[in-house]
């Protein structure tokens, strides 16, 4: 059965279906900042051996923490089981538990749950999660986020699994296993002590890639908001960019690997 989703009603089934995951979660959004209902409802489910929780984000090639913060990516980290991917491409967002999938236009993100207005569609099942629904609408939009996956790159990569002995007659301990781990590489800490440029103005500021900006340039900036405008300087380097940087990219490409180092 398929559902309209008004405002209201999106940001109430959001909530259900992460209460209501019993044993997975599949969350996909190119944004993604955790209000503290959706935290609380979560930090109950970190260390359950039975659920596992997949996180597909996007955007920022360059600045993946303007995406999902390092604050969000260590809650993820945390549970027992759990698979972080990575598409430059992103813009959908879909939300799955084992009963029920909402595909929508809002992001997992804080600021447009409190404030934008978003609508989705519901898609509830009569039976547990699997790859055959008695929903063909459902089943397409699983079958297509699962083929994202695919094309995605892996960041983090988790599980816990429990030996077995004596030829899979008893069972043993629990074993902790991490598969993939980039997340040093993706969310670089910014450097404090290094100094950088307004992306607009060229003055000397503070290099911090969530704000390449001076205070004056920034409430300009904040006035729209658009994360593509293009802007004239190298945040790191502080020469002409001609355009090639933005607040979602502040730093010129070929300075990037400099600025990691």
């Amino acid at each position: 059965m398929a559902k309209f989703l008004d405002p209201i009603s999106l940001k109430e089934e959001i909530r259900e279906t992460f209460e209501g995951a019993d044993n997975f979660l599949f969350i996909v959004s190119p944004f993604i900042k955790l209000d503290n209902k959706l935290k609380k409802i979560l930090e109950e489910k970190k260390h359950d051996p039975e659920f596992s929780i997949t996180l597909v984000y996007g955007k920022n090639e360059h600045n993946h923490d303007l995406s999902l913060g390092v604050s969000d990516l260590t809650f993820f980290k945390e549970f027992l089981n759990v698979e972080i991917y990575y598409h430059p491409d992103l813009h959908a967002k879909y939300y799955a538990n084992e009963y029920q999938s909402i595909v929508t236009s809002l992001n997992l993100h804080s600021f447009s749950i409190k404030n934008n207005i978003e609508v989705g569609v519901l898609f509830e099942r009569k039976g547990r999660f699997s790859l055959i629904s008695d929903n063909k609408e459902d089943d397409a939009s699983f079958h297509f986020f699962e083929k994202l996956i695919d094309h995605s790159e892996c960041t983090y990569s988790k599980h816990l699994e429990q030996k077995k002995r004596f030829f899979g007659l008893f069972k043993g301990d629990y074993v902790q296993t991490i598969e993939v781990d980039e997340t040093d590489i993706t969310h670089k800490a910014d450097k404090s002590n290094h100094k950088g440029y307004c992306i607009r103005t060229g003055i000397k500021i503070s290099f911090n890639l969530q704000k390449p900006y001076s205070e004056k340039a920034f409430a300009s900036w904040s006035q729209y908001k658009n994360k593509d405008y293009k802007e004239k300087y190298c945040h790191f380097s502080g020469e002409l960019s001609h355009g090639e940087t933005s607040f979602s990219k502040p730093i010129l490409a070929k300075n990037w690997s400099k600025s990691k180092m």
